[in-house]
């Protein structure tokens, strides 16, 4: 379990401490997943939570049903009050919000955020220029004075958005989310923020960033000597191009 990992179990299990001690004015009145979560031993406070191991940590997160994995292609963490949400910590893990998405992939997102998949290839062809003219490295900030994407919020949040909370370049979820719950410190709940989504990406937007990186080779492509797509050969790759938007 990584540091994000163990953090974001901490943090559903002090949801549901603040849920059995009617902590935060009792507003929190229900947590679960596809079911309640179970309640905490009586006696764990925040202290001792923020003492156990990790493995203790496992066994307690097993003993009330918090699950590791969640369905897939869930964009929901965690339900409160019957709510969906995506859980970020934005300030120390910089978290991916699109991760490695092909161009393909990309025009099915677009398709779904009813904008033009026309506009995001010309933007990722101007950056492909740039970077081989050196004028860009490997990721560039959405705001760079140098980014293709600087002028772009009004086409570009609906695409963040959906990847966020709705769904994937598989379509849309069947656990979506509602809000992000964003956090800073699991035990604090005063780092906690709630945002709805257009909150959010006013949040992010000065602090995304975009890379285009090159996947692995497809050998299946190459027997059947199909050509690379338009992403690929605007960056020379032999493998498939892949969007990544990144908070920084």
């Amino acid at each position: 379990m990584n540091s994000r990992e163990k953090n974001e179990l901490l943090l559903k299990l002090m949801v549901v401490l603040v849920r059995d001690r009617k902590a935060m004015q009792g507003r929190i009145r229900s947590v679960g997943y596809t079911r309640e979560y179970g309640e905490l031993p009586p006696d764990l406070g925040v202290y001792t939570l923020g003492k156990l191991q990790e493995d203790e940590l496992i066994r307690l997160a097993d003993s009330i049903q918090i699950r590791k994995t969640k369905p897939l292609g869930a964009k929901s963490d965690i339900y409160m009050n019957d709510v969906g949400y995506v859980i970020y910590n934005f300030t120390q893990d910089q978290p991916a919000i699109i991760d490695g998405v092909t161009r393909e992939g990309m025009a099915e997102v677009c398709r779904q955020a009813n904008v033009s998949h026309e506009l995001l290839d010309q933007r990722i062809r101007e950056y492909a220029e740039l970077r081989r003219s050196g004028a860009a490295g490997d990721t560039i900030a959405m705001t760079d004075e140098a980014s293709p994407f600087r002028q772009d919020r009004e086409w570009m949040a609906p695409i963040i958005r959906y990847y966020m909370f709705e769904g994937t370049e598989s379509g849309p979820s069947m656990f979506p989310a509602e809000c992000a719950f964003g956090y800073t410190d699991p035990l604090n709940t005063n780092t906690w923020i709630i945002y709805e989504p257009e909150e959010v990406i006013d949040a992010i937007w000065d602090k995304l960033a975009v890379s285009v990186i090159e996947g692995d080779v497809d050998e299946a492509d190459q027997a059947a000597d199909l050509a690379p797509d338009v992403w690929s050969e605007w960056f020379g790759y032999k493998g498939k191009a892949k969007l990544r938007i990144s908070v920084h």
